[in-house]
């Protein structure tokens, strides 16, 4: 008889050396015993109907494949659900992290992970609590964090309006710097300026752009 204390687990991973090796890994805890193994996900849910665990870990190998889909049907089941770990296999990306939390995964440790950050996720998750190994979380912090240098998108000032007109109706930049008493450089970054707010690249583009919000009419110099 398991004591209450303990929590018990059932391994999947189709590699029956890493997950023996796993097993023996977690027996030598003291507040771990394995319960069951299976060679795939599928499998251990199947399992799940004649063996009562606290925590599934899910160790995929190279792909995440259809464990998303795996993860729902056990927590839409009407058997006792344990706790999920996934053992990402390939390099994680925020895509796949995001498709194993919507599932319902509660912890995650990358391919690089110690054992040490596996049994501390399977602690964390039979609390239950959420665990993202350290690289993972990195992972998720990126995709949210990271400034965006790249989009300068915001509204045209006053003067920006005023030279797009310009360049859209043909002035060159000599032109545009002498009718606007501004150095040509600056008449430069101001180009490069709006093109980047209002995403275009090239000067059709802009002249275009020019013409939709009534800049320009292309009727000038004509």
């Amino acid at each position: 008889m398991v004591a209450q204390d303990v929590t018990r687990v059932i391994l999947a991973d189709g590699r029956r050396i890493l997950r023996e090796g796993l097993s023996s890994l977690l027996e030598k805890e003291a507040d771990f015993v394995v319960v069951a193994q299976a060679d795939h996900a599928r499998a251990a849910t199947k399992l799940l109907t004649a063996v009562e665990a606290d925590v599934l870990v899910l160790l995929p190998g190279s792909t995440v494949g259809d464990l998303p889909a795996v993860i729902r049907e056990i927590r839409s089941s009407g058997e006792r659900r344990p706790a999920v770990v996934v053992g990402l296999g390939a390099e994680p990306d925020f895509a796949a992290v995001q498709q194993l939390i919507s599932a319902g995964a509660e912890g995650l440790v990358a391919r690089d992970s110690s054992s040490q950050e596996l049994i501390e996720a399977i602690r964390q998750v039979a609390s239950g609590k959420a665990y993202l190994s350290a690289h993972l979380s990195a992972v998720v912090a990126k995709r949210f964090m990271t400034p965006h240098r790249k989009s300068q998108r915001g509204p045209l000032a006053p003067r920006e309006r005023e030279i797009l007109s310009l360049i859209a109706d043909g002035h060159s930049t000599k032109q545009i710097a002498a009718a606007l008493n501004i150095a040509t450089k600056t008449v430069d970054t101001h180009r490069r300026r709006i093109m980047a707010k209002v995403c275009k690249r090239t000067l059709p583009e802009l002249t275009k752009y020019a013409l939709r919000e009534g800049l320009t009419s292309l009727e000038s110099g004509n």
